[in-house]
């Protein structure tokens, strides 16, 4: 029998036959993927003007909005196009080795044409947008504000990339635009200019997320080297100046530093006479009061500004402004450390112990490292704790500063006295001065809550390895988290010790803290002592110097600011404070824009930095909730530097929008209330409710008692909904200190595809302290998006109690 396939049966056929396929390569199957956002064009838009920006990614359906971070940009969502799929490149896994995790079918492509207004007063520089969508709302997209230059391509119209036989023509000003696609490639401009002209040349793609590391070189017509960017210190990436001594054509190089390429590598070179600012001196002024501060640049006139002490809007502590020119507004933000003491200007003659210059404290001292060492007398009372607090790398100072608390003839004053009782070695690789954790050869003379000591850098040890590849996790901001990669966290050094590199199979010791002076009898291994000498402070202080003073009797110190480099010059410019602790706070969100489906909750993470040595509690609230979506009340505890909120949205919340998300902490400090928000300025802070989940998340525990050395046995039950079949990695969030979750493995505790549920255990360490606090088991889906959404189980209750009888505390 002759069968005839009609155009309808063939279409269903064909279908069968691809759904077929689909299954078979995704035996997972579906899940719900947040929006995501792949590419963006064009990359900059000009001030004053209208652009249309295309944005294309996955599960953009619905793009009903679009909000910038600059009020000065202002946009509109004219058009959602379903685009056709495309094959996808290899997903790299561990090791840089393809992934085998199934992550469902390639989700929809769509185009979304933003139309975009910029105000002609807007500033020249990065601008961020999210897009609201029916899946949630959007990543990041960066746009770079722009002059009103005449753009050029390195590639347009039909024509090959510029080669230096065939360069783009450019009339300056203009902003040069392109990408180096393939690695070793290197794009070629030819300006004309006249004569004594002299121009300044500034990239901004690296600003807005390129991966170039960009070269800029100027060549004469004939190719030979007028300015090499690679042979000037940080020439790359920052903005430079160059006068032509005569008239004629020149050519302008853009490559990339490391000879790597990608679509990716994307570059946007102002060039013109505009005006940006290069450095500032003084570094900072005092909060309320007006001074004038000597910029130097180019096109900045006589470099005179007057600055006010206002906070700028996304940081208390700092000041930010534009000057303005004759020409207009510097194309780039001036920043500025804003202080809360007497301001005082070195002398400059204070090269030495004996002409050491005389403060009261508190003071902060605005001075250029003229000669090798700057010298401070000031005087102390007995234990009373005297902050000694560098500024200068954070705000654009070249000086990488070092500083010593001595006394007045010059000798070194003890802090600590340290014993080494045991010995290991790192291992399996060298170690940054930023990881944190450390691998070494496993020994059971360490345990978390131990003092190590790695060359002259002490770090406290807050997780051992729970199993093979893995090592002690040590004390780091933002902390690690059980079962959460440990990438962006950063080491943090104890006792004003500065965080270090260290070459595989260096000694690390387990070591007791003992006052100044204290004598041990010999057991083998180092006795040190700690001196008042800081480098690199800790987070956040980088580069710039921070310690604490404690003076051991009533008296007159001396506190010594020099370069670790042994540089000195004008240009090495520095803030140095001398001032009492002053307690305080700052807070971020995680993440910033929480899409909650329907009916579920779903965690953000809030993370305390506490400064000056604050411990105190912190209340946390979310503010200006919409109907239907609601945020339960918690508390950062006392000491602790992270708490978990949870956000419920009901059945009724409405999909598809944005709302402001304000998570506001309050604590008492000297008996005053103190406020703050989390992620202050940020005006791209969105909650956002979603269709309902693909899985639910639930537990057999809704309490759990612990003695310190206890384990207990929790069950997680995962139940897959709207075709989702794949695995369920489950992190346990809102520990409290020495408490750890021992099955974590490198992918979090994981739920297989075959698999509804697992038991896992909860162990209060030995030195886990009596305390009462919430904890969540949280489910993920994992798909293509780099902001997966997680979500959460109801809370457990988790006490740990004092065997002897003590109550736990309250969260």
């Amino acid at each position: 029998m002759i069968r005839i396939l009609t155009s309808t049966s063939i279409l269903l056929l064909s279908s069968g036959l691809a759904g077929a396929a689909e299954t078979a390569s995704h035996p997972t199957g579906d899940r719900t993927t947040p929006p995501t956002i792949e590419s963006i064009a064009p990359r900059g838009v000009s001030r004053g003007a209208s652009q249309r920006v295309t944005v294309e990614g996955y599960n953009l359906l619905g793009a009903s909005a679009v909000q910038f971070s600059d009020p000065a940009v202002r946009g509109s969502v004219a058009e959602v196009t379903r685009l056709p799929d495309v094959p996808e490149p290899p997903r790299l896994g561990a090791a840089g080795l393809r992934s085998s995790v199934d992550l469902g079918p390639q989700p929809p492509r769509y185009r979304v044409l933003i139309d975009a207004t910029v105000s002609g007063q807007a500033a020249v520089g990065p601008v961020r947008f999210r897009l609201a969508t029916q899946f949630g709302t959007s990543p990041e997209g960066k746009l770079l504000l722009e002059p009103e230059y005449g753009v050029v391509s390195e590639a347009g119209g039909g024509q090959s990339d510029s080669d230096a036989e065939s360069p783009r023509t450019a009339r300056v000003p203009s902003i040069l635009a392109g990408t180096i696609s393939e690695p070793g490639d290197a794009d070629y401009f030819a300006i004309r200019v006249e004569g004594g002209q002299e121009l300044v040349f500034d990239e901004g793609g690296t600003r807005i997320g390129s991966k170039i590391s960009p070269i800029i070189d100027l060549l004469a017509e004939d190719h030979s080297p007028l300015r090499l960017g690679r042979t000037h210190r940080n020439g790359g990436g920052r903005a430079f100046a160059h006068r032509f001594e005569e008239s004629g054509e020149y050519l302008v190089r853009v490559s990339d530093y490391r000879k790597t390429g990608s679509e990716d590598h994307f570059y946007r070179v102002i060039v013109g006479d505009f005006p940006v600012v290069e450095s500032a001196y003084p570094l900072g002024v005092r909060r309320g009061e007006a001074k004038t501060v000597a910029l130097t640049g180019f096109n900045l006139g006589d470099g005179q500004f007057r600055v006010v002490g206002e906070p700028s809007r996304m940081d208390e502590s700092r000041v930010e402004c534009r000057p303005v020119t004759d020409t207009g507004p510097a194309f780039n933000a001036v920043k500025l450390a804003l202080g809360d003491h007497p301001e005082v200007e070195a002398a400059g003659s204070n090269a030495t112990i004996a002409t050491a210059q005389s403060v009261t404290v508190p003071a902060t001292i605005n001075g250029r490292l003229s000669a090798g060492s700057h010298y401070y007398r000031f005087r102390a009372g007995k234990d009373s704790p005297i902050l000694v607090d560098v500024t200068a790398s954070r705000v654009g100072s070249k000086l990488d500063s070092v500083i010593d608390v001595l006394t007045v003839d010059g000798d070194p004053i003890e802090s600590a006295s340290v014993r080494a009782v045991a010995v290991t070695h790192t291992d399996l690789f060298d170690h940054t001065s930023e990881q944190a954790e450390i691998r070494l050869q496993l020994s059971n003379d360490f345990d978390a809550g131990d003092y190590l000591m790695l060359g002259s850098e002490l770090m406290l040890v807050t997780r051992m390895p729970r199993q093979p590849d893995e090592g002690i996790a040590v004390e780091s901001f933002p902390p690690i988290i059980p079962g959460r990669p440990s990438r962006g966290t950063v080491r943090l050094a104890s006792f004003g010790t500065s965080p270090q590199a260290h070459a595989k199979g260096t000694p690390m010791y387990k070591v007791q803290l003992h006052p100044p002076g204290t004598q041990f009898p010999s057991n083998g291994l180092p006795q040190v002592r700690l001196y008042y000498h800081n480098d690199d402070g800790r987070f956040p202080h980088g580069r710039d110097s921070f310690l604490e003073f404690r003076a051991p009797e009533n008296g007159e110190y001396v506190v010594r600011i020099r370069d670790t480099h042994g540089r000195s010059g004008d240009d090495l410019t520095y803030r140095l404070a001398l001032r009492p602790p002053r307690e305080s706070f700052r807070l971020t969100a995680d993440p910033p824009t929480p899409n909650i489906p329907q009916g579920e909750r779903v965690p953000v993470r809030v993370t305390a930095f506490r400064e000056d040595g604050f411990s105190g509690e912190i209340q946390l609230a979310v503010e200006d909730l919409p109907t239907g979506i609601e945020a339960d009340g918690t508390a950062i505890p006392s000491g602790q530097m992270v708490a978990t909120l949870m956000l419920r949205a009901d059945a009724t919340a409405p999909i598809g929008k944005l709302f402001p998300l304000r998570v506001r902490g309050t604590a008492v400090i000297d008996g005053e209330r103190v406020s703050k928000l989390a992620n202050p300025g940020d005006r791209l802070q969105f909650v956002s409710v979603t269709a309902p989940a693909d899985i639910l998340v639930t537990t057999d525990k809704r309490e759990v008692t612990l003695e310190p050395g206890q384990d207990a046995k929790i069950t997680v039950s995962v139940t897959r909904k709207n075709g989702f079949g794949g695995r369920v990695p489950v992190e346990v969030l809102n520990l409290p200190p020495h408490t750890d979750t021992p099955e974590v493995g490198l992918n979090r505790i994981m739920i297989l595809e075959d698999e509804t549920s697992r038991t896992f255990s909860v162990r209060a360490l030995p030195g886990a302290k009596p305390v009462e606090q919430l904890i969540f088991v949280s489910g993920i889906v994992e798909t293509r998006s780099p902001q997966p959404t997680a979500f959460a189980s109801e809370p457990i209750v988790l006490k740990i109690i004092d065997p002897a009888g003590g109550q736990a505390g309250s969260d």
